[in-house]
């Protein structure tokens, strides 16, 4: 569509209001009231919705209160022994509490480094193509969901730690190994983030100086993103201290603590659980009252970990513009480029002859030969988990008596009956009760995360700036939050005060308060990316609030919401902790709809694993697995055509200068009241001649 013709659609009438009800022939009193409605109705799902929220909290700490009052929150902090079943009961977390810490350390410190310097690699040094490819394994990486990588650690790492001379599978640095290759894409993506966000104009100074490609990357591009670079890494421990369902299936489950008396080998090797694993551990097992209220306690105590990480990232973000002027204060001197392009600039920098400083030929194969190094682990890491779930998920490897070679079986799609003691069978019922899952969660959460994103970036005046930072904050919180918290307040509200059983539409409704932070935070990205001028345009027109929300900002974000809902979509499928503890663990077809009980694919792995007694149990969990890697990547790739057509459909409205001018505004405002007022004019001669002739008669 040529310049013209667009101009000429977006100035239309039916642009605006359709269906003849042009909102600039619309009285005053009707606009007011309809902005009035719609004002009532976005505060209204905002304020449930931060109840709703404030209801998740509030009940966690409200359940957890005798547990503290029994045995007091410093007690059991500090306590060594966790035992519900004596006679004389314990609930001291401080060995969930160490074991949390050391795998958290072990895990951090193999994704720091590989993440931060293939970030460097990726961003500085690769090639645009190869770069696109490392970053889509990452996606890829991202997109895995947490049982997969229980399953992968269960099943490869963790026969390599029992060679190394571990009791067995299970055991720390199995849990450690696997939550670091879990935090990397959160490093990864928000590191290449900040990395592309340094300005171009830093590095041309520093390669004009005569300082080397290496130590620009390493002296100018990650000081200058340290910031947010250190707030990826916060994210990431953030993402490792609340996982459950891996750790659950890899740590062992030990609740008497780490060793540390019997040499470094049974403290690497010991068998442990973690805050959050406890909680998935025992929650649904629970053998009193005060059980349960100290099993809250352990979640109050994670939510407040994860509060303290979200200030602390607040703060280095919020301080991030304030270091980059500090660093940069009289250290370097300032290129001037005058009236250059950024290609004369670049000829200007690779012809200038520059002696100030040479560059240390051993430092810079040092800092190049570690970033190499550490591309090529993680790409191998990600290639290494990728291919083996989806070569042993399509191959039997190792056939038994009466096995062929193929794991994977198309017809399982087409077969409904299993048997619910050793999980073989169809995925008919487990696709089935997925779909419905993915369905309540998504018909909730997505209109609902519409209007708070709209609330956020249409209603949120200046005056109401602390309100809407105060929201994005709790949103961020609740975004990091371990799902096993949701699914405990998903446990007490639908199943026991609501008495809705272990059903779909119980971990449908835990899955919407799960999602809906993630959906508000995409939807309102969406919004913002609404070009200011459309907003202005539509109420210089005379269309009021509601009109240009719905007929124009809503529209030209759809793309990017529809993008939102199928990565949603890839979130909830992949989702086990709060499913595991709302839908119950039968095998079953949802012959009862939304009421039915039952597996979804991801709750299935942790079923094989922790229950079926088949000898081949692992091939059925490898088959599963890549059934969920099939759909989640099905998911995203249609996430990324909608990227890929906002993206193309960006580029071809926009020009270098934009096509909605001042001028062009005015000179359409003044056509439009030349319009009202000749209506008028004719309205009220046609009144005249009315009048007339009816006193001719």
């Amino acid at each position: 569509m040529d310049k013209k013709k667009q101009t000429k659609k977006f100035w239309s009438k039916d642009n605006f209001a359709k269906n003849n009800n042009q909102d600039s022939f619309i009285s005053d009193e009707i606009k007011n009231r309809n902005d009035l409605i719609a004002k009532i109705i976005v505060y209204f799902f905002l304020t449930l919705t931060l109840l709703l929220f404030a209801a998740l909290i509030a009940f966690v700490i409200a359940e957890s209160i005798s547990a503290f009052h029994k045995f007091g929150f410093i007690n059991m902090l500090i306590g060594n022994k966790w035992s519900p079943t004596d006679d004389n009961p314990s609930f001291g977390i401080l060995p969930f509490i160490t074991a949390t810490f050391w795998v958290c350390l072990f895990s951090m410190i193999l994704a720091i480094p590989l993440g931060i310097f293939t970030s460097l690699f990726i961003c500085e040094f690769l090639p645009k193509k190869i770069k696109k490819i490392s970053l889509t394994l990452v996606e890829l990486l991202s997109g895995i969901p947490s049982v997969v990588f229980g399953a992968f650690g269960l099943m490869v790492i963790g026969p390599i730690f029992v060679k190394m001379g571990a009791p067995a599978k299970q055991n720390m640095m199995t849990a450690s190994f696997i939550l670091g290759l879990m935090a990397l894409p959160t490093i990864i993506s928000l590191s290449v983030n900040a990395i592309n966000g340094v300005e171009q104009s830093y590095r041309y100074a520093s390669l004009a100086l005569g300082i080397s490609q290496s130590k620009t990357t390493f002296k100018i591009v990650l000081k200058t993103a340290g910031s947010k670079i250190l707030g990826a890494v916060v994210f990431g421990f953030g993402r490792v201290i609340g996982e459950t369902m891996a750790v659950i299936m890899i740590a062992g489950g030990s609740t008497s603590g780490i060793s540390f008396n019997n040499g470094p080998l049974e403290f690497f090797f010991s068998s442990i659980t973690t805050l959050a694993g406890i909680i998935g551990i025992e929650i649904n097992e629970t053998t009193s009252p005060l059980h349960s209220s100290a099993l809250y306690g352990v979640g109050v105590f994670l939510f407040i970990i994860v509060t303290i990480i979200n200030l602390i990232v607040l703060v280095i973000y919020k301080t991030h513009e304030h270091k980059l002027r500090k660093i940069y204060k009289n250290k370097h001197d300032k290129l001037k480029t005058g009236n250059l392009t950024e290609i004369e600039l670049k000829n200007t920098i690779t012809n200038k002859i520059i002696s100030r400083q040479k560059s240390n030929k051993v430092s810079d194969s040092f800092r190049t030969t570690i970033m190499t190094i550490s591309w090529i682990i993680t790409t191998a890491l990600i290639l290494w988990i990728i291919g083996d779930v989806i070569l042993q998920g399509i191959f039997n490897f190792h056939p038994g008596p009466g096995e062929n070679i193929w794991n994977f079986h198309i017809t399982k799609f087409f077969t409904i009956s299993s048997d619910p003691i050793t999980g073989q069978g169809g995925y008919v019922s487990l696709l089935l009760t997925t779909f419905l899952l993915v369905f309540v969660a998504i018909s909730i959460s997505m209109p609902l995360g519409i209007i708070i994103a709209v609330y956020l970036t249409e209603y949120n005046s200046n005056k109401a700036k602390k309100i809407g930072g105060f929201i994005r904050f709790l949103l961020n919180t609740l975004v990091s939050t371990p799902s096993i918290i949701y699914g405990m307040f998903g446990l007490m509200l639908f199943i026991d005060f609501l008495a809705f059983g272990f059903t779909i539409i119980s971990a449908g409704l835990t899955l919407t308060i799960v999602v809906l932070p993630v959906i508000i935070k995409a939807v309102e990205d969406a919004l913002k990316a609404v070009p200011s001028e459309f907003r202005e345009a539509s109420l210089a027109l005379g269309a009021n609030k509601i009109s240009t929300i719905i007929k124009v900002i809503l529209p030209n974000a759809l793309t990017g919401i529809i993008t939102s809902m199928i990565l949603t979509m890839g979130r909830i499928i992949g989702e086990s902790a709060p499913v595991y503890l709302t839908l119950g663990s039968t095998l079953q077809f949802p012959n009862k709809g939304f009421l039915s009980s039952g597996q979804t694919l991801t709750t299935h792995i942790i079923f094989l694993n922790k229950d079926s007694p088949l000898p081949n149990k692992v091939n059925l969990m490898y088959e599963t697995a890549f059934t969920t890697l099939l759909l989640i990547y099905i998911l995203n790739f249609l996430s990324k055509h909608f990227s890929k057509k906002t993206t193309a459909n960006t580029q071809a409205r926009g020009d270098k200068k934009p096509w909605i001018t001042i001028e062009l505004l005015k000179s359409k405002i003044n056509e439009r009241k030349q319009n009202q007022l000749k209506k008028k004019i004719k309205k009220e001669n046609q009144k005249q001649m009315k009048n007339n002739f009816n006193n001719k008669v």
